[in-house]
């Protein structure tokens, strides 16, 4: 994971420069609810907050959530869509709570994200799939366990079903 780190700041440059001078006005507005499902579920996105702390996840369709905020891996990380934000919901590592981020869409695959309950702002890319082959490292962990703390909704077993 390392080895992404240096590249970040130049592909997040690139990626937002294009889209700084798009016009369109659909363009500079927050994404829906539905628009994120559809742009994160099974997906990736990676960034850096403003304050340079870099993130890199794996939505998995499931609800769970790998990767690694700040080079710590999540560990019962769960992530689900709240109103038009992306909500995560971690149980584990340094950083843990609930923490939701609207999306505004500036170029093809970047993204400029704010957090509702700080207004820290954040750069990322949106990747296909996988493709730094995040995984619970053979610590499996389910989003129930948030549930039962009313941290977050459990994911539908016709989600969890067909992700087997």
């Amino acid at each position: 994971m390392r080895k992404l780190f240096p590249a970040i700041p130049l592909m997040l440059t690139g990626v937002l420069a294009g889209g700084l001078g798009a016009s369109a006005s659909d363009e500079r507005r927050n994404l829906t609810g539905e628009e994120l499902r559809q742009l994160v579920s099974g997906h990736s996105v990676t960034g850096r907050h403003d304050n340079g702390m870099p993130y890199s996840e794996w939505h998995a369709p499931t609800g769970q959530v790998y990767g690694h905020n700040n080079r710590e891996p999540n560990e019962h990380a769960c992530w689900d869509i709240r109103d038009d934000a992306v909500c995560y919901y971690y149980a584990g590592g340094a950083a843990r709570g609930t923490f939701c981020w609207t999306f505004r869409k500036v170029s093809e695959t970047g993204y400029r994200l704010r957090s509702q309950e700080n207004g820290i702002l954040a750069t990322g890319i949106w990747q296909a799939g996988n493709p730094h082959g995040f995984s619970d490292n053979g610590k499996p962990w389910s989003c129930e366990p948030l549930s039962s703390e009313n941290k977050t909704p459990i994911p539908s077993n016709r989600l969890r079903q067909a992700a087997r």
